[in-house]
């Protein structure tokens, strides 16, 4: 069986996600530049974390002696993760997500309205509550390591993420910085809520 102590699942954890930013940096991006290099990277991005996936579903133990209401809070939190995943996706487009459609850095499109007027990145935020949901219904140091460093890597990726759409886009985008919170919609709760149900 396939397993990894918990310092090679984080270690190899950490590489992955450079590797990510890496791959989706302007720099290579543009020396990479050929059609279909959005799905390339998806298919690599999926297959790559298979064996983090695998090691944490080697490690699923339901704990009894964890009360039932701490396992159903982290199951709400993984609920309301994937609602808010499936809220995102109405508000930017599947094939260019995919990479069926090609769009280039300079033509790309900025969305602020919808969820993304409460949070610049809801889906990086229901991203963090599965994983950390996750952790909590199956409280290892393994869902600990992947809910902790994924965590960090929301942050730094968020981070560079904005600093690519600030090349081409800095002063509308900087507007959009400064008034919209970077993952909990705290300034429009009530309207984040509206989003989660409403239809584009």
């Amino acid at each position: 069986m396939f397993t990894m102590s918990v310092i090679q699942f984080s270690v190899f954890l950490v590489v992955y996600y450079i590797v990510h930013s890496i791959l989706t940096s302007h720099t290579v991006k543009q020396s990479l530049n050929f059609k279909g290099y959005r799905i390339m990277y998806n298919l690599f991005a999926i297959v790559s974390l298979f064996p983090f996936l695998l090691q944490l579903y080697h490690t699923i133990h339901l704990d009894t002696q964890i009360p039932l209401g701490v396992r159903i809070a982290g199951v709400l939190l993984i609920s309301i993760g994937i609602i808010i995943h499936v809220a995102t996706f109405k508000w930017f487009s599947s094939a260019v997500f995919i990479g069926l459609r090609e769009e280039s850095e300079e033509n790309q499109t900025i969305i602020t309205g919808g969820i993304y007027s409460t949070s610049r990145h809801p889906f990086y935020l229901g991203t963090l509550l599965i994983f950390w949901g996750l952790f909590i219904v199956f409280p290892n140091v393994y869902f600990l390591s992947f809910a902790v460093i994924s965590t960090a890597y929301v942050f730094v990726g968020g981070r560079l993420e904005e600093n690519k759409l600030m090349v081409h886009h800095k002063e509308k985008y900087m507007a959009y910085r400064q008034t919209v919170p970077m993952l909990i919609p705290w300034k429009k709760p009530y309207e984040f809520l509206v989003y989660l149900f409403k239809k584009k």
